[in-house]
């Protein structure tokens, strides 16, 4: 308000200070007095819409506003000011939270993913076990003392391969498990025995379709165990 008043009396100087003689006689008469008809008036006339009086103040009045209007522009851009700072702070809080969603998702998955990891090679492993135990129920075994003497070499043939079909083989192979049982063994015979039970197995599925299935099975299973004497 003090600030008002400076302006609005700083206003009026000026303009009083601009008025001319004839101006004034003009709006207020000789010496700002005016007289009416049949003697003084009913006061003091003030001077008309130019020059006067009643424009200082029209004019002191539009400093006013004027001054009103740039308190109230101002008071609006602090609080446009206000707003803006807060909606910036909203929309970083808001980036900040997403951030962290996003980072806390990307954890879960790379726990989730080393979880799956670990459960398969979990599985994987007992797979492989699985594997190997039925490989190794199902493997044969080397034949027993009494189809196989290892001190003589001597064989005892099932009935389905003492056919003149298998005898070269069965000399042969006589021959090698009589050579270890003198020598020892070595992987050269191991070689020999295991190609030579291999040309056996090829000649009996020749047979299969004229040979009684216990027969076939059992010269078959004779055949894996005799390859697996030989190592």
């Amino acid at each position: 308000m003090r600030k008002l008043y400076i302006l609005a009396s700083l206003f009026l100087t000026v303009t009083v200070m601009s008025v001319t003689p004839a101006t004034a006689y003009d709006n207020f008469g000789m010496y700002g007095a005016g007289m009416g008809m049949g003697g003084w008036g009913g006061g003091y006339g003030w001077g008309g819409s130019q020059g006067g009086i009643g424009g200082i103040y029209d004019g002191a009045a539009n400093v006013i506003r004027s001054e009103g209007m740039y308190n109230v522009m101002n008071s609006q851009s602090a609080i446009n000011y206000g707003k803006a700072a807060q909606e910036g702070e909203k929309a970083r809080a808001l980036h900040i939270e997403n951030s962290t969603k996003i980072h806390e998702e990307r954890l879960k998955r790379t726990r989730e993913a080393k979880v799956r990891q670990s459960e398969e090679r979990v599985e994987n492993l007992a797979t492989r076990e699985r594997q190997q135990e039925f490989i190794d129920a199902h493997k044969p075994k080397p034949l027993p003392i009494s189809q196989l003497d290892s001190s003589t070499g001597r064989i005892n043939w099932p009935m389905a391969l003492r056919t003149s079909e298998f005898d070269d083989f069965r000399k042969s192979m006589e021959q090698l498990f009589e050579t270890q049982s003198k020598y020892g063994n070595t992987s050269d015979l191991t070689v020999q025995i295991v190609e030579k039970v291999g040309q056996m197995k090829t000649l009996l599925r020749s047979f299969i379709r004229k040979m009684p299935m216990p027969e076939y099975s059992e010269s078959r299973k004779f055949l894996d165990s005799l390859a697996a004497s030989a190592g």
